[in-house]
């Protein structure tokens, strides 16, 4: 037989091979959800469907301290690393205990492993260090890129804590500490690891910091938030032409966002450009899709948590690829109150959806069409799986790991 036609022949038997496989599982693990759930001091873990992006129960993880509610600032609690080698970290705040947690997570089921999104405590909580708190706020955490610290934002000490992570995900607290405005209530790291930013709503600024090869902190300074209301949520773009920082601000009766344009030294730009939406709600956290082209911002009810309250909305823009300016696309009524934390997933189609909590201790799920966000899945998923917790609690943030 020729070399060609052993070639040919060998190509049939592959062919033959795979039309015998057994059919592909479409409802096959895609990804996991990890929500720091403070009311109960527990990480709640679900896995997500990745033929439907629905969203299945694990285990509810003991982070062996204790949280505190935050109030109504969505401060980062919970943040994860990229996944390597099917593996990745997750790092939860205690607030109460001003310490942090930190978890390593079997993304697929392996020998000695019971589940998909396997989580296993790595050490003890580790101290934010002397003198430091998260306060009644509650504790902000970013992670570099790189995988190499962590950096918690504390508005009961206005401080900033880092933390050096090894390849087990453990984490080891570095000194010093870097001063940060009042109250911080968010903490980004941008996408390429270069700079760090704190938001303060108590000055309406937001402090911009340079991060060294050591993964040290250089502060850079303070920079004024133009617009009404106060500098909350921060969201960096990550696409390569330029660097932008959306800072999404509290307001009266408005979704207001603010970009800026970030240099190379990590000083914001002196010409931001401020987006203001009527809502009759107010802003509470901007984000940005994984590809930076849509923008979406949860707007909560101003009032109090009452029986009837009235509803939440959910704002969509458009992200200008070029100049990252944002253009307002639609706004829809959500059942969502005082969303807190918002991921992205997508299933094995391609299907995108956005996944956020709400102080009713749900996770919503929203199906995306571009900028367009579909009608909410119901019902929502409770973010809990104690039944003794009341109906509502604590506001979560949640992260995904894709």
């Amino acid at each position: 037989m020729s070399a060609s036609r052993r070639r040919l022949f060998r190509a049939g038997l592959v062919l033959a091979a795979l039309a015998w496989m057994p059919p592909f599982e479409a409802d096959h693990h895609n990804a996991c959800v990890e929500v720091n759930n403070t009311s109960n001091n527990r990480v709640g873990v679900f896995e997500l469907i990745g033929a439907t992006g629905a969203l299945s129960w694990v285990q509810e993880v003991p982070t062996d301290g204790v949280g505190r509610n935050g109030g109504y600032i969505s401060l980062p609690q919970i943040v994860s690393t990229e996944p390597q080698n099917g593996r990745a970290c997750v790092f939860a705040t205690n607030a109460d205990t001003n310490n942090v947690s930190a978890l390593q997570v079997t993304i697929e089921r392996e020998p000695g492993t019971p589940c998909n999104c396997y989580n296993r405590l790595v050490t003890p909580p580790v101290s934010i260090g002397p003198g430091s708190t998260f306060g009644s706020l509650g504790g902000g955490v970013a992670v570099a890129p790189n995988r190499k610290a962590l950096y918690t934002a504390n508005p009961g000490s206005n401080d900033i804590s880092r933390f050096s992570i090894d390849d087990a995900c453990a984490i080891k607290l570095e000194s010093p500490h870097v001063t940060a405005p009042p109250a911080p209530a968010d903490i980004q790291v941008t996408p390429d690891g270069r700079c760090l930013a704190v938001s303060s709503p108590v000055t309406d600024r937001v402090a911009m910091y340079r991060i060294e090869d050591t993964q040290a902190l250089v502060p850079v300074g303070q920079f004024n938030v133009p617009g009404p209301g106060r500098a909350g949520g921060l969201e960096f773009s990550s696409r390569l032409e330029k660097s932008w920082l959306y800072v999404s601000k509290a307001a009266n009766a408005q979704t207001v966002i603010v970009r800026f344009e970030v240099g190379e030294r990590c000083r914001l730009g002196p010409q931001p450009q401020v987006t203001a939406l009527p809502t009759g709600r107010t802003s509470n956290v901007a984000k940005l899709d994984p590809e930076n082209r849509c923008l979406f911002t949860p707007n909560h009810a101003t009032g109090l948590l009452a029986v009837n309250h009235p509803p939440s909305t959910l704002s969509a823009f458009s992200v200008d690829p070029v100049t990252g300016s944002l253009t307002h696309v639609t706004t829809v009524d959500d059942v969502a109150f005082y969303p807190a934390g918002m991921v992205f997933g997508k299933t094995f189609s391609g299907e995108r959806f956005l996944y956020y909590t709400s102080f009713t201790r749900e996770i919503f799920r929203r199906p995306l069409s571009g900028c367009i966000p579909g009608r909410v899945i119901l019902p929502g998923v409770r973010a809990s799986n104690n039944a003794a917790l009341p109906t509502t609690g604590p506001l979560r943030t949640l992260t995904i790991i894709q």
